[in-house]
C-alpha cells in the first residue's frame, strides 16, 4: 500500500476512535435506552459477516475461503 494511503486510513481509524469515544461518552448520559454503542467495528467484510452472526471463528473462515474463491463462492460455500 502507498504511504499515502497508510496515512489516509490511519486518519479514518483516528477518527473512527473519536467518533466511538463520543457515542459511548453521550450513551454513559443513560438517555438512550441501551448503554453501549450499538454498531460494532469491523476491519473487512469478513469482521462484518461474524459481528452479525455472532459466532466466533467465523471471520476467520470467510477469510480463508476468500483466499481460495471469489466472495461469491465463499458465501455459497460457508
Amino acid at each position: 500500500m502507498r504511504e499515502e494511503d497508510e496515512r489516509y486510513f490511519g486518519r479514518l481509524e483516528d477518527e473512527l476512535d473519536v467518533a466511538m469515544d463520543v457515542a459511548s461518552e453521550a450513551k454513559a448520559r443513560g438517555g438512550d435506552p441501551k448503554p453501549e454503542v450499538e454498531i460494532p467495528i469491523a476491519k473487512d467484510m469478513a469482521d462484518r459477516v461474524e459481528n452479525i452472526l455472532g459466532i466466533d471463528g467465523v471471520a476467520e473462515r470467510v477469510r480463508d475461503l476468500e483466499g481460495e474463491m471469489s466472495r461469491e463462492e465463499a458465501a455459497q460455500n460457508w
